[in-house]
């Protein structure tokens, strides 16, 4: 995700715009050392940092990893989803199918039948 920057401090040319970049890694350094330092410190922010477990400061560049894993993993997750309900919609599909030729055999066979009751009863109204 790009860095917004304000009207301002747009850059007109490649060399600043590249210049601003590098102030911007600089500055996430920075912030990555103070909370170094704050866990580090013996006071009460230091002492609930390490008593929580650090609380981690991210950059844009590491939140936007994480939620582009976060994204991927969820795409796959639904992929994978709706790939088993296919494939036992499949599965379904084939045993309808099975049942409907097992039906229209039957009712075939039930069909035959009754024709020879049928020829019966008129041969022996006959």
């Amino acid at each position: 995700m790009p860095l917004l920057l304000s009207p301002q401090i747009r850059p007109s040319t490649f060399a600043q715009a590249a210049k601003l970049k590098i102030l911007a890694a600089a500055k996430e350094k920075e912030l990555t050392k103070c909370e170094a330092d704050d866990y580090k410190m013996n006071n009460i922010t230091g002492e609930n940092l390490r008593n929580m477990g650090m609380l981690k400061l991210k950059t844009i560049s590491e939140l936007q990893e994480e939620e582009d894993q976060k994204h991927h993993k969820l795409v796959s997750n639904l992929h994978n989803i709706i790939q088993a309900k296919n494939q036992h919609l499949k599965e379904i599909e084939v045993r309808c199918s099975e049942t409907t030729l097992k039906m229209d055999v039957e009712m075939g066979k039930k069909i035959s039948s009754f024709k020879l009751i049928m020829k019966a009863l008129k041969i022996v109204k006959l």
